[in-house]
């Protein structure tokens, strides 16, 4: 058994949703940087041992701060693994970090080397995790099981090589699913995944158990690959 054998999802009952008077609260502040980073970055390296490590620090907004950790990858495990710390220091919000698994062709040193001139095709997870950090900060979006965000806010595809157009996070069980840190305090991880509008729909329409079906039937990949099949492609939003 691989240890992605050991992730599952969990189901909208699981979860308990923001209400619109949650939600009306916009800016949640920082109220300091990397306050549970120690923790965070145990788990990670516990989970996936032996790798080598570097850091994206991106300044989001208002001296907002997110740092992207990313695990180099080994022969065990074929992929690097990026995850963040920052996120979590928003107030006003339950503490959460984002998460997601990339191919060994990813390219790393051509985000560092381009900066924000890199190509998109290389530098879309960072983008990707700017872009979230940016909507929960400015825009007051919560980081839940299930939540949507469309790229630029209009769908726009995440760079040439794909025609999927935003992101869901969706919360695994078992370790990979979050920490409780010695204030008592639990910080969730949500993997950040890349999805065509059509499945983003589908998710607002039917909810995230319905859509997880969908992804459990299309054996979506825990590595994240910009070319998989879309697997809502035949819904318009009027089923």
């Amino acid at each position: 058994m691989g240890l992605f054998d050991k992730f599952k999802k969990k189901n909208d009952a699981d979860e308990a949703y923001l209400t619109d008077a949650d939600t009306a609260e916009k800016k949640p502040e920082p109220v300091s940087f990397g306050t549970y980073e120690g923790r965070i970055d145990a788990r990670f390296r516990q989970l996936f041992p032996g790798r080598e490590a570097f850091v994206f620090s991106e300044e989001v907004s208002d001296g907002f701060r997110v740092d992207i950790k990313v695990l180099e990858p080994t022969s065990a495990g074929n992929y690097y693994v990026l995850y963040t710390v920052g996120l979590s220091d928003l107030s006003g919000r339950d503490p959460a970090e984002l998460f997601c698994f990339l191919p060994a062709s990813w390219n790393p040193v051509a985000v560092m080397e381009g900066g924000d001139s890199a190509p998109a095709n290389v530098s879309w997870p960072i983008r990707m995790v700017r872009e979230i950090a940016r909507d929960m900060r400015e825009n007051g979006e919560a980081a839940e099981n299930g939540t949507p965000f469309a790229c630029g806010g209009s769908f726009t595809p995440l760079c040439s090589d794909t025609k999927m157009s935003g992101y869901i996070l969706s919360e695994l069980e078992g370790e990979i699913g979050g920490i409780e840190t010695e204030d008592g305090t639990r910080v969730r991880f949500l993997m950040a995944i890349p999805a065509y509008r059509e499945e983003i729909r589908y998710r607002m329409k039917y909810g995230m158990d319905e859509l997880n079906r969908r992804f459990d039937e299309g054996r979506l990949p825990m590595v994240t690959n910009l070319r998989r099949p879309n697997l809502c492609a035949n819904f318009d939003g009027d089923e």
